[in-house]
């Protein structure tokens, strides 16, 4: 078996989900597992569906053994079906070969295959419950029970010969009968993806020669307690615990190297040798972090005045996730809503614009070409729009999910804002969120982030002319002073006119291991509903001068240039 931990189970086995109970419509024994699997395998269509009524010698059952063969190789065009039918044990064929050249009658039976298996894989068989069949295995050393329904499994039913045991996605809650009276010899124990936490670990100590130990996807919060467990486990080489709450604090490797020195592997990746932080340093806390690398692709927002005021254009992020919402800081907008002012200014504009066309269509023009500049000037600027609402708004389903109900942005982790360039980039981390329940952190990176890309319209604050009061009304005045005090705070802030949602990014997640820096997506407009994972996404460079053709020198290759075009669709990483 790998001992680092990355390839512990087949490709069935990943696709297992953990409600296994829903599954198991015929519930069966251990026993029963093993035999019904027997049947729809290669050997069990050796054993039961070939005449049994003929004489039970070498000739005759090598001739059976050609026949399984043939039919092996007929029905190669669905190796998937195959390879599931016949993993019950490594190279089937071959055991069965090897069961007749060690019986000179020829003859085999269930007993007899059963005492040869020095592996078996019983994965996702339906098996509710143990029994001690297992005990008439005398040389089994791996045993696969991954994705069934066992909620416990005795320690004392298992061969005194067994080195592997796998018993990820089951429904396990405690190991106390696993672990009394297991095998000494025990090497390698999968428990992935049960319903284990640090206060049913401690029968651990009892398999004190582990070499491997496989706790990822669990319910473990108190990394303390688990090193505290594991630091007994003396030959311990190789410990997964990712997916696990314990997994999420800042300090997580440091802390598993400060008290496991010998761990050569975690979470399937071999450790380096470092100077080991001061005890004091370590750092238990979670904290999730969303950085908006740049944004790229959007045009450029056209000039635009307001009674008089410039209009400034900001983009912001506002992320949502229901899992961390008890964690949204009270917070308060740095300006005041009014979106009235842009719908009079609208307004104001068409009544313009009809007023002026009626007053070219009654005016004869004296030349071609002031007619001509005038088009052209409506167009490049109506144009420039229309490429902008286009680009900002996407395809018709995609402008549709927009216009969908989104969350208030009091449920959400807002972003500082950043004016408009050609890219846009904004502070690393953008959203940082401090987290001190690390169960809800970890369930976090098993769900999908929603972030949501505003397009922001504001006008500078209203000025307030200052009045000279006389005295007898200055004792007045400084009788109302605090509640001043508010409303020149609002009068300081900028004026919101138009909040408009130009992207609506829904991540999905996956759990990350402690040597990925981070997770990274780019989401385009020309696919709006889908996001890639595009790692690496922070070194790249992207450059706004157009590229010139490189000039061919005899004798050098063409050298590619680090920089990249800037996309010419939105795009955001």
């Amino acid at each position: 078996f790998d001992t680092s931990g990355s390839k512990t189970w087949t490709k069935f086995e990943h696709q297992i989900g953990t409600f296994h109970e829903a599954q198991c419509t015929t519930c069966l024994r251990l026993f029963d597992g093993i035999r019904h699997r027997m049947q729809e395998s290669s050997l069990g269509i050796f054993l039961y569906h070939l005449n049994l009524s003929q004489r039970q010698d070498e000739e005759v059952q090598r001739d059976k053994l050609d026949r399984i063969r043939f039919d092996v190789v007929k029905k190669l065009e669905n190796p998937d079906r195959l390879w599931r039918r016949n993993d019950i044990s490594e190279d089937l064929l071959g055991f069965i070969e090897d069961l007749l050249r060690g019986n000179p009658t020829g003859k085999i039976t269930i007993k007899d295959s059963l005492k040869k298996f020095a592996f078996l894989r019983l994965t996702a068989s339906k098996i509710v419950a143990a029994d001690s069949c297992l005990r008439r295995l005398p040389d089994l050393q791996g045993l696969v029970l991954a994705g069934n329904c066992l909620p416990d499994f005795p320690g004392t039913h298992l061969p005194r010969s067994l080195l592997l045991l796998e018993l990820s996605y089951n429904s396990i809650h405690s190991l106390h009968q696993l672990l009394h009276g297991c095998p000494p010899t025990l090497l390698y124990l999968g428990l992935a993806k049960n319903f284990l936490t640090e206060g049913v670990i401690q029968p651990l100590i009892l398999a004190s020669h582990l070499y491997h130990l496989d706790l990822a996807q669990n319910d473990i919060e108190d990394l303390v307690i688990t090193m505290d467990i594991c630091s007994q486990l003396y030959n311990l080489s190789s410990l997964l615990l990712f997916g696990n709450p314990c997994s999420m604090i800042a300090s997580y490797t440091d802390f598993v190297i400060h008290r496991l020195p010998r761990l050569i592997f975690l979470d399937g990746e071999m450790l380096k040798k470092q100077d080991e932080p001061p005890e004091n340093t370590f750092d238990f806390t979670g904290t999730l972090q969303i950085t908006m690398f740049r944004i790229m692709g959007m045009p450029q927002p056209p000039n635009q005045k307001i009674n008089k005021k410039k209009v400034k254009h900001t983009l912001r992020l506002e992320m949502y996730c229901p899992l961390l919402q008890s964690f949204v800081p009270k917070r308060e907008e740095d300006f005041i809503e009014d979106l009235s002012q842009l719908n009079e200014s609208t307004r104001n504009t068409e009544t313009k614009k009809d007023d002026g066309d009626n007053i070219k269509k009654n005016t004869k023009s004296k030349g071609k070409n002031t007619t001509k500049s005038d088009q052209s000037g409506g167009n490049k600027s109506g144009t420039g729009m229309l490429k902008a609402v286009e680009v900002l708004e996407g395809d018709l389903l995609y402008g549709t999910k927009l216009k969908e109900k989104q969350p208030d942005t009091e449920l959400c982790f807002v972003s500082g804002q950043k004016n408009w360039g050609k890219i846009i980039e904004f502070n690393d981390p953008t959203i940082e969120v401090p987290v001190c329940d690390l169960h809800s952190l970890r369930d976090v990176f098993r769900s999908n982030l929603n972030i949501f890309v505003f397009h922001l319209k504001t006008l500078p604050p209203t000025a307030k002319k200052k009045k000279n009061k006389p005295k007898k009304q200055q004792a007045k005045a400084n009788q109302g002073l605090q509640e001043e005090e508010n409303s020149d705070k609002d009068s300081n802030k900028e004026i919101l006119v138009s909040k408009t949602t130009i992207a609506a990014i829904k991540i999905p997640l996956q759990d990350v291991l402690w040597n990925v820096k981070s997770l990274d997506y780019t989401w385009t407009i020309v696919k709006p509903t889908k996001v890639d994972l595009t790692p690496g996404l922070k070194v790249l460079q992207y450059t706004v001068k157009k590229k010139k053709p490189a000039k061919k020198v005899k004798g050098k290759e063409e050298e590619e240039s680090a920089e990249l075009q800037i996309p010419d669709s939105l795009t955001c990483h």
